[in-house]
């Protein structure tokens, strides 16, 4: 079945599903412009398996649109117009809707971030309005937990009717079948549950929460039967990187049902901030690229691997932080990405507009196509060591800069 995916004037770009792949192709006098996005959107949907893919829906993994969709819609239409116009959009907004949670895990990286006063549901509402607008495709609500927040539905809902891609974290302590249903309901693209170990025991000590895997697992089951695209979300650290423990998380995510094992780097930030020699080394964070490439090989079936390693390593897409990506607290504060406690002004205060703009003109989001920044040792120095210990985070960044 074939999609037009992309029109304007003169380009016309369109995508054929088969019943195991896909294939892109520019048609017009413009198709030129269209060859260098067919390119690099090949070169993902084509290298490696699908996550789902019928002859009426390819799904590559559920941090990307689904085709067809209007997100795929938009994304596509946001590439072109940044060729043209060689200017950024922020392509994809989280927002921490709540700092309430009843884990205490040993790494959150939300550990002194002002939670207070939340945003309304107007005000993220705005957020939304203001990002579809500038061409945002994905949302991602995260907090806290966003399953204490009783309007998480009507959030949901309102992104969905955006015709955005939506995405959502939860501990799982509070998913089952009722809230996974409406879950499913409210419009959810896709659900990352939080699964730290594949192992029982050292899963509830991480998160400090007694019987919260069980919970946990069962709740990602139940999300599964009400038709969402689950991934089991992993915090990659020095003890958990090994080849046996990244093979038994994959065959929990198989047994469960879940389409996806979303793999994240350890990062020295909230609590972890001080225990920098304890993040991966190149060897290990290697050791999940592989894995990534080799899980994924087309021809191999079961939930595929999304690592964060690999999505963001300089060969590909880089760090996305403020350059595709950015994130708003709980509090409205604009942050470069959820693991950045720098921030560029307040929601409440600013047009995103504004704020974007502020972010796109700093140097440290200039470039293009770097490893994450909040790895970079340089940057750890320039930005992060100066925040004072005693300060309220996020810290305004030109602070920073005036030290």
């Amino acid at each position: 079945m074939e999609y037009e995916i992309y029109k304007f004037p003169g380009l016309s770009i369109k995508a054929k599903l088969y019943a195991r792949g896909i294939e892109f192709k520019a048609e017009g006098p413009l198709k030129q412009i269209g060859k260098p996005i067919i390119e690099q959107i090949s070169e993902y949907f084509l290298a490696e398996r699908p996550a789902v893919a019928t002859p009426e829906r390819f799904v590559l993994s559920g941090w990307i649109p689904y085709i067809p969709s209007p997100a795929f819609t938009r994304l596509i239409s946001n590439q072109v117009k940044i060729i043209m116009s060689g200017k950024k959009i922020p392509e994809q907004i989280s927002i921490a809707v709540t700092g309430k949670c009843p884990c205490d895990c040993i790494f959150c990286c939300a550990k002194g971030i002002r939670a207070e006063p939340e945003l309304t549901l107007d005000e993220i509402k705005s957020i939304i309005d203001q990002g579809v607008e500038m061409g945002t495709h994905l949302f991602t609500f995260d907090g806290g937990e966003p399953l204490l927040r009783k309007d998480i539905y009507d959030i949901i809902s309102y992104a969905h009717s955006t015709g955005s891609l939506v995405v959502m974290f939860t501990n799982g302590l509070y998913l089952n079948d009722d809230v996974a249903q409406k879950l499913k309901s409210a419009g959810l693209d896709t659900l990352q549950v939080s699964i730290d170990s594949p192992y029982q025991e050292e899963h509830d000590k991480i998160r400090k929460v007694k019987g919260i895997f069980k919970k946990a697992t069962a709740g990602a089951q139940s999300a599964v039967d009400a038709g969402l695209f689950v991934s089991l979300y992993n915090v990659v650290r020095r003890t958990n990187s090994d080849r046996k423990t990244l093979d038994d998380l994959l065959a929990l995510a198989g047994k469960l049902g879940a389409q996806e094992v979303s793999l994240y780097d350890i990062l020295a930030i909230g609590k972890w901030l001080e225990r920098e020699d304890d993040t991966l080394t190149d060897e290990e964070r290697e050791r999940t690229v592989l894995f990534h490439k080799e899980v994924n090989q087309k021809g191999k079936t079961g939930p595929k691997v999304m690592a964060f390693s690999y999505f963001e390593s300089p060969k590909k897409f880089g760090c996305m932080a403020g350059r595709r990506w950015i994130h708003f607290t709980p509090a409205g504060d604009l942050i470069p990405c959820s693991y950045t406690p720098l921030t560029f002004g307040n929601i409440r205060e600013t047009s995103l507009k504004k704020l974007w703009k502020k972010v796109r003109k700093h140097i440290e989001y200039m470039d293009e196509n770097r490893p994450c920044m909040v790895q970079d040792k340089e940057f750890r120095k320039r930005y992060i060591y100066p925040i004072p210990k005693d300060a309220s985070l996020p810290y305004p960044i030109e602070k920073i800069e005036q030290v």
